[in-house]
This record gives C-alpha cells, sequence and structure tokens, in this order.
C-alpha cells in the first residue's frame, strides 16, 4: 500500500538562516565550487570549545575533531573524476538512496583528505575516526599544539570530541524464560507474547503481525554497549542469517559480544535494546520488528573511567549506511560538556550526523533521555530535526517522570513519539535465558524502531520523511502535540494505512518580535503548531522563503514591508494558508526636510524666537543643527531660540532607531538687533527721525512707553538710565541721529540697577 499522495521534503534556510544539508547534498550536477571548498571559520576554535577541550584532556592529550575546508577537489568535474574507480556504493546502500533521489556517488562519500590527515598527524596528532560525511577526523594530540592546528590552511574548525559517562539501565525484575509469566495474545493460535503483549498492544503491533507486517526485509542497525549473542531471544535470528553484520568499535574488532577487556556489564544495555526491538522467544518475547535483520554495532563504553565518545557514534552511523540499514536505533543522549543552547539542530557533531543519515534515506530513531520532567532536558542528538526522538511512556500510556522533555534550543517540539520505557519486557544479559522489565528511554527507542521496522516491511519505498509524518500524525496526541509526549504514542496499524490522511487545517497568523527592525537587523516569526502538522511553509509576500519543522523562523532584511503567512504540511501535503500576519517593516534613513524657518528674522536680543521644520516620514526624532552646532536632539518640530546678538544659520536632520538621514538645506537665517542701548526705541538697527520722534511721543505726549525686556529700565528711551524720559534723553537721541554721535552705547553701560 503506497500514499496517495507524497510530499517532498525541503532542505533547505531562511534568508538570515545557516548552510543547511541542501548545500552539502543536493543538486551536485551543476555546483557551483563553493559547495565544495568551505572558508575557514573564525575563530577555527571557539571559546567554548576551548574551554571544553582543556576540561576533558586524556592523560594530557586533547581530544578533538578536526573539520576540513575541502577534499581535494573544487567542483563537479574534480569530484567525479577522483572518485572514478575510488568509491564505489554498494548495492543495498544505493537502493536505499534512490528513495531519495541519491543513488549516485556524491560529495559526502568521498574520502577525508589524506594529505590532510598526515599534516596534522605531523603534528603529532595520533588520528581516531575519520567521517566522510562531515569532512573531520578525530585526532588525540598535545593541547599545545591546537593553536598550530588552527592555522593550517586547510583547517576548517576544531571541536572537542564530546563524550559523557557510560550509566546503563538495570532491570526492575527478573526471571528465566520457564516462569516467564502467564500466556498473553491478542489472537489465539498465533502469537503467544508473553510479558511483552501489553507493549506491543500499545503500539498496534499484533495487529501489524497479523496482517502479515513484521519487519521482514527491513535492515535494523543497533547502536549500542555490546550484545549477548547467545541468548535465546536472538537464536532465530541466527539460525535464519539475518544477523547480516557486527563491528566493534571500541576495540575496533569484528565481535560484539563481551571480550577480555570488557566491563562484566558492556552488554547487558545493547541485551536489552535489540530484544525489545527484534527479539523472538514464543511465550516469553517479540520484538516489534522480530523478522528483520540486523546489524550491530558497539559504540558505547560503560567503563566509569571512559566517557562514551560521539566520534564511535558517527563513524557507527556512517558504516550503517555503507552496510544497507534502513533503520537506527540508538538509546544514547550526549548530554555532559554540550549546552542547552547547542541544542539547536545544526550544533552538535553527532546531531549533524544523525540528520545526514535521515538524508540517505534512513530513519534514525533516539532515546530522548532520562533527565525529565523539566523543559529543554533531551540532548544530541535528539535534537536533530530529521528523526523520530522517543519519550517513553508505562503500560498505561502515562508519561515518565525521567522521559526528557523539549522543546530544541530553536522551539521546536520533542519528543516526537512516545513507547512503553517502563518496566518494558526484555532480554537479560544475566543468562542465556533471563528476562525483566527494564525503564528508560533507552527502552522505549527500540519499541519505536521495531515500529519503524514494521511499516517500512509494509512500505518498502517510503522515505524517512513520510515514515516520520505517518507515525506522528496518527500517534495519539497528533492533534495537540507538546514537549512532553510529543504526538504521541505510535499506531502501527495506523501508520501503515495513513494513505487517505487529512492535510493539516490552516495555522493562525504568524506575529513578528519586532515589527519595526533595522536594516539587516534579525526579527523572529513565529506562530503556532497546527494538529496535524509535521512541517510548515513560510510564505513573505506571497513568496516561498523556508520550510521546515520549526514554528519560527530568524529573518533579516535590508529594506522594505514585509508580511507572512503559513502553511501546515504533512506526508499528505500542504493544507490551506492560514491569515496574514507578522507585518515587518524594515526601517531605513528619513529623507531630508525641508529648510527650517524662523518666526522672526530680526528679533532685538534676548528675545526669543523660533526655528520650526516640517516631519518627515520615518523620522522619529530631530537634530536641529546652529551654525553647525547641534542644539536641539528630540522629536519636537520646534526650537526656541534666544540670543544677544549675532547672524544664525540653521539645518535639521530626521533620524530613528537605525540611522540618521540627510540634512535639510540651510535656513531659519536670524540677524539679532542689538536693542539694549535704548538709542534706537524702534530696534531697526538705525537710529533715525522715526525714533526721535516716538521719543518726543513718550516724553510731551504721555504715549506708551517702549519697555525693553533686555533692560530694568521703564522704558528703550531713558537713554540716560534715570528712570525717566526726559528732554536731556531726547537731545542724546538727535545727536545720535543727527550727529553721527556714538554716545548711546556709552550710556547704555551704567544701566545696571531697576528702577524704583
Amino acid at each position: 500500500m503506497q500514499l496517495a499522495k507524497s510530499r517532498r521534503w525541503i532542505w533547505g534556510v531562511c534568508a538570515a538562516g545557516t548552510l543547511t544539508l541542501a548545500l552539502v547534498f543536493n543538486a551536485y550536477s551543476s555546483a557551483p565550487s563553493r559547495q565544495f571548498v568551505r572558508t575557514k571559520k573564525d575563530p577555527v576554535i571557539s571559546a567554548w570549545a576551548a574551554a571544553t577541550t582543556a576540561a576533558h584532556l586524556r592523560a594530557g592529550r586533547a581530544r578533538v575533531w578536526v573539520f576540513f575546508t575541502d577534499k581535494g577537489f573544487y567542483d563537479e568535474r574534480g569530484m567525479m573524476a577522483a572518485a572514478q574507480g575510488a568509491v564505489t556504493l554498494p548495492e543495498r546502500a544505493a537502493a536505499r538512496r534512490a528513495k531519495m533521489g541519491r543513488d549516485r556517488v556524491m560529495f559526502l562519500d568521498m574520502p577525508v583528505r589524506q594529505e590532510y590527515i598526515d599534516r596534522v598527524a605531523d603534528l603529532g596528532g595520533t588520528l581516531r575516526r575519520a567521517s566522510r560525511w562531515l569532512n573531520a577526523a578525530s585526532f588525540d594530540i598535545d593541547p599545545g599544539q591546537l593553536d598550530s592546528l588552527s592555522r593550517l590552511p586547510f583547517v576548517y574548525e576544531i571541536r572537542p570530541v564530546v563524550g559523557f559517562r557510560g550509566g546503563a539501565e538495570t532491570p526492575e525484575s527478573e526471571e528465566t524464560a520457564a516462569t516467564g509469566g502467564e500466556r498473553m495474545s491478542g489472537i489465539a493460535d498465533i502469537l503467544n507474547y508473553g510479558r511483552s503483549y501489553r507493549q506491543n498492544l500499545q503500539i498496534n503491533a499484533l495487529a501489524a503481525h497479523t496482517a502479515g507486517y513484521r519487519g521482514q526485509g527491513v535492515r535494523i542497525c543497533m547502536l549500542d554497549t555490546g550484545y549477548r549473542k547467545d541468548h535465546t531471544a536472538f537464536a532465530e535470528a541466527f539460525a535464519e542469517g539475518r544477523v547480516i553484520a557486527e563491528w566493534d568499535f571500541i576495540n575496533n574488532d569484528g565481535n560484539t559480544q563481551n571480550e577480555g577487556a570488557d566491563p562484566a556489564g558492556q552488554h547487558n544495555h545493547g541485551t536489552y535494546c535489540w530484544s525489545t526491538a527484534g527479539g523472538k522467544l514464543d511465550g516469553t518475547l517479540y520484538g516489534p520488528a522480530f523478522e528483520a535483520e540486523f546489524l550491530l554495532g558497539k559504540t558505547e563504553d560503560i567503563s566509569s573511567e571512559t566517557p562514551v565518545e560521539e566520534d564511535n557514534w558517527v563513524a557507527a552511523v556512517e558504516w550503517a549506511d555503507l552496510n544497507g540499514a534502513d533503520v537506527i536505533s540508538s538509546s544514547l543522549t550526549y548530554t555532559d560538556w554540550y549546552v542547552t543552547a547547542n541544542y539547536n539542530g545544526d550544533y552538535c557533531t553527532i546531531t549533524k550526523a544523525a540528520d545526514s543519515a535521515a538524508v540517505l534515506g534512513i530513519v534514525v530513531c533516539n532515546a530522548m533521555g532520562n533527565a525529565g520532567p523539566g523543559a529543554s532536558t533531551l540532548g544530541a542528538p535528539a535534537d536533530a530535526d530529521s528523526i523520530l526522538a522517543c519519550g517513553a511512556v508505562d503500560s498505561n500510556g502515562v508519561i515518565a517522570s525521567f522521559s526528557s522533555r523539549g522543546p530544541t534550543a530553536d522551539a521546536r517540539i520533542k519528543p516526537e513519539v512516545c513507547a512503553q520505557g517502563v518496566a518494558t519486557w526484555c532480554a537479560t544479559a544475566t543468562g542465556t535465558n533471563t528476562f525483566g522489565g527494564v525503564s528508560g528511554t533507552s527502552l522505549s527507542t527500540p519499541m519505536v524502531a521495531g515500529a519503524v521496522g514494521v511499516i517500512l516491511s509494509a512500505h518498502p519505498s517510503w522515505t524517512p520523511m513520510q515514515v516520520r509524518d505517518a507515525l506522528m500524525a496518527t500517534a495519539s496526541q497528533a492533534f495537540s502535540p507538546n514537549n512532553t509526549y510529543g504526538w504521541g504514542i505510535v499506531d502501527i496499524m495506523a501508520a501503515i494505512n495513513y494513505d487517505g490522511c487529512a492535510e493539516p487545517g490552516a495555522p493562525n497568523a504568524p506575529s513578528t518580535t519586532n515589527a519595526t527592525p533595522c536594516p539587516s537587523e534579525n526579527y523572529i516569526i513565529s506562530w503556532t503548531p497546527e494538529s496535524g502538522a509535521t512541517a510548515y511553509e513560510l510564505y513573505e509576500n506571497g513568496n516561498l522563503i523556508c520550510a521546515g519543522p520549526l514554528t519560527q523562523q530568524t529573518l533579516s532584511r535590508v529594506s522594505g514591508s514585509f508580511t507572512y503567512t503559513v502553511k501546515a504540511t504533512n506526508a499528505c501535503g500542504a493544507g490551506p494558508s492560514g491569515p496574514a500576519g507578522g507585518a515587518t517593516t524594515v526601517q531605513s534613513a528619513p529623507a531630508a526636510p525641508a529648510a527650517p524657518q524662523t518666526s522672526n528674522a530680526a528679533p532685538c536680543g534676548a528675545v526669543d524666537y523660533t526655528i520650526s521644520w516640517n516631519a518627515v516620514a520615518l523620522a522619529t526624532a530631530y537634530e536641529l543643527y546652529e551654525n553647525n552646532v547641534l542644539v536641539y536632539d528630540g522629536p519636537n518640530l520646534s526650537y526656541t531660540a534666544n540670543h544677544a546678538s549675532g547672524t544664525y544659520n540653521y539645518h535639521v536632520l530626521g533620524k530613528n532607531a537605525c540611522a540618521s538621514g540627510a540634512a535639510s538645506p540651510t535656513g531659519g537665517t536670524t540677524a539679532i538687533n542689538v536693542c539694549d542701548c535704548h538709542a534706537d526705541p524702534q530696534c531697526d538697527g538705525v537710529t533715525n527721525v522715526q525714533d526721535v520722534v516716538l521719543m518726543v511721543t513718550e516724553a510731551f505726549r504721555n504715549g506708551t512707553p517702549l519697555v525693553d525686556a533686555s533692560c530694568t529700565h521703564v522704558s528703550r528711551n531713558d537713554v540716560d538710565c534715570d528712570c525717566v524720559v526726559s528732554v536731556s534723553d531726547v537731545v542724546h537721541l538727535v545727536n545720535v541721529a543727527f550727529r553721527g554721535a556714538n554716545a548711546a552705547l556709552e550710556f547704555c553701560d551704567p544701566c545696571v540697577a531697576p528702577c524704583p
């Protein structure tokens, strides 16, 4: 049964986003050279990376990832020439990748350039792992050489190899198969699930098994601590040749069972998880995918002295790809050295590898972690945006208190789905025929991985995103996802039948964190999750700008006005657009105002006059300059000045939170007349007949005094400052007016005391 409609996942970024997998994996047929070469980071080793590396030396050595700028070729032609006869894609891996349209050798398949590894070795670096996908290699090196290492021209970035101290779940109870409990079966005389009945019933595995879907033809890779391979739960898989390959990434050999140097409990955790996903012993245990094929990777060292290293996990995932894995079950989370802000789906090295596997057609199921119930307690690679991060519930469907919660640092909902992870019935490694109930998201994860194996046995052509969408859209809380349960408990049969699904509804209008940002300043467009949606498309002014699982995007623009709409999507397609929202106008500098104006072009000295100007669009404040000196900065459109003398010119400019605009033309020219000498009653700068007439009027006809605000005396006509306008004042003014006498200025000097 196939999907009636399918939707190809869009790998990309929004305008202010970072480089994503689109650049690494897509469209090499005409790729520009920049897709094959990375510019060195600045700094090559961040402050966090330097501090973390220094704090976690091993025997005085730094353990680091060294990421390289290139692989020794710089365009499509160079890559194909380098690949000729050197890189072969195994048939099963190519067939799986064909579902993704990637069944040819790509950049990620090309090996790390040996010359670069050798140059690091010249600095004393000891190679641990080389990653084709990441174009990186891990080394142990003298910390004093890190500066020299960072200076090598082909070194893009240096990071610590992150790890955490091992510590596996332990059984809550343990029994032999002979006393394993009552017969339980949902389908009489077909399968006897024993105590694994409820955990299979909860995810609707019984119906799928009855329909003939049991994981056959699907290859599941277990990445764990090792496995008790002689346990009866695995006997049938070995007898039927369904254990395809194994590799110990700790000891670098082909045996994943305990060896001489291993702690006694090394293989416990892996035994729990493998048997949960696909073990089989009738009457005692059935894993959901009990007819699947298996790859066994031993990646986790449980020794308390030895940190579990993420480079083993990355190497194991690449090994799983080449060995044809369809599903990866990983019950490991890295938290000790990363911080919450790192869990954004793009930062952690192990997260990048998990998403890379999804791009190549592998469904990655990873534990959320056991750090709940607090918010954002997940670890890497559970933060990856293209995998199934798995939470744990009990047999009644109630979330386990220990189950880690979301959201991710970039506000995505986590986990994706849940399954039983409390007292999950599984094989134990105490003996070859012992079983017990074990708790942890480590156990819910292989339940989900087994579910994926069953779904792929029904739909072998489905891509990871189709499987992911089907599981999420049919889970118990698909219509109200949250950061506790995610989309809820999986339903295998509903996911298998997910071919007549409904497209999600229209999301609410998005909102913006900043309606008026400055040019190139970040702002966030966000929206609420829509029921049934597994991803979203964001449109800006009607144009699709990005798509993915986030419910927010960080953007920046140089200028313009923008509105946004969102479509919700799932495996069936995109729903209708929601209403427009998030209106954002990117501010630019205001235009220049017109020349300012003055209310009085020739006032008396110390008399107020007003300079005013027009408002301009986008300006929230103005700067007024007087003879090129700033005299006002504020939101008003006018300014009151007062000067004793002089000539003044003005210009003004508008500004906002982003920038200042252009200056206006010069205007508002004001010449201050000197009037406080009392010898110019008209205050027009000239002493003439009219001034004499005005004085005579006041002195001899009792006219209204011409009061001078700058003088404390009764009148401008009281030229001799004796508080009486008299004949002597008239005589003095006549002298000034008709004889050019200069005495008026002298008479004013003593005018310092007010009239009584």
